[in-house]
């Protein structure tokens, strides 16, 4: 999958910051019944970090604040890559930094914080719906009973995924209210149909866009709605994960 798009800036009202899209040696969960996302990886780990590297060399620091995201956890990402990223981030003077992770390596954040002294680290969580019986049952996130206060106790910031079928409106209203509660910032990502078996709820998905909580939460600067269908009316993520091949085109 190195034909990705593994590099891009978002430049919004709600937020500027660089984004890189990194190559890790797999997801060690990689079990999430909606995702095909974990396909990207390599287990050689030299390979990763030949690449990483060069999409690293990317980076400018032209908003002192970069998001670094990978198909799994910042804890699957060699050490190598690590160390480069830190090498970059103190030659771009970069003051933020945002990593992603499973709450499985919630443990290691705090060694996390160790290596990057002195620089703003934020982690992401896809916690995907605070609903136990959704989340486990039927997503099979692998966070047992961990509640959104727990959770937020490593993460500051979640994504919640919406629109596939089988969800209700009012659970993923249920979800947005705990996210904006615990923690300082939310995605909304609005399932685009994929390689496993979920389907999209467009009849739920328009019941959205044609409700009140749409207008107020796209207007809200701490939640990010995020649709690649409806790109027109939802905020944007630059195109960082998408094929070379699909950009301009349609999905």
């Amino acid at each position: 999958m190195d034909e990705m798009k593994r590099y891009g800036i978002v430049n919004d009202a709600k937020e500027q910051m660089e984004v890189v899209l990194l190559r890790g040696t797999g997801c060690e969960w990689a079990q999430c019944n909606f995702c095909d996302y974990c396909t990207d990886y390599n287990p050689d780990t030299e390979a990763d970090y030949q690449l990483n590297a060069k999409v690293l060399d990317k980076v400018t620091g032209i908003h002192n604040k970069l998001q670094v995201i990978c198909s799994g956890s910042f804890a699957e990402l060699d050490s190598k890559t690590i160390e480069y990223i830190h090498k970059v981030v103190t030659e771009k003077k970069i003051s933020t930094v945002i990593f992603e992770g499973h709450y499985m390596h919630r443990k290691f954040i705090r060694f996390m914080r160790l290596i990057f002294s002195g620089i703003n680290l934020e982690f992401i969580v896809g916690a995907e719906t605070f609903n136990l019986f959704n989340r486990e049952g039927i997503l099979n996130k692998g966070m047992g009973v961990a509640s959104p206060q727990s959770i937020s106790k490593y993460f500051n910031r979640t994504n919640l995924l919406f629109g596939w079928k089988g969800q209700t409106y009012e659970s993923f209203l249920e979800d947005v209210e705990l996210g904006l509660k615990y923690f300082d910032k939310i995605c909304i990502n609005v399932f685009t149909p994929n390689t496993t078996k979920f389907e999209r709820d467009e009849k739920l998905v328009q019941q959205f866009y044609n409700s009140t909580e749409f207008q107020e939460l796209l207007a809200n600067p701490r939640v990010r709605i995020i649709d690649d269908l409806n790109r027109d009316i939802t905020d944007t993520f630059d195109l960082v994960g998408e094929k070379w091949s699909k950009i301009g085109g349609t999905k």
